[in-house]
């Protein structure tokens, strides 16, 4: 997971990456009231996906859930953390 500053630091911009894993089949990013994800093209990686958040305070503490699902994840679905 990678997060970077828009020029202004009003918005987060958060990206999820499988580096080339050729494993990864599906991506998924979930913040509150947005949702995001890529599928593998066949013989491809996943795109990368990512939400631009918007942010009040950019000097303030930020929490981030990272949650792994695995051969049991279904599509469209949370993944429990």
């Amino acid at each position: 997971m990678i997060a970077n500053w828009n020029s202004d630091r009003n918005r987060v911009v958060i990206e999820l990456r499988s580096y080339f894993d050729r494993n990864a089949q599906y991506l998924q990013i979930d913040t509150v009231g947005k949702t995001t994800s890529s599928e593998r093209p066949e013989g491809w990686f996943p795109q990368t996906p990512e939400i631009a958040l918007p942010v009040d305070d950019p000097l303030a503490d930020v929490t981030v859930r990272v949650a792994v699902g695995g051969k049991t994840s279904k599509k469209g679905r949370p993944t429990p953390a």
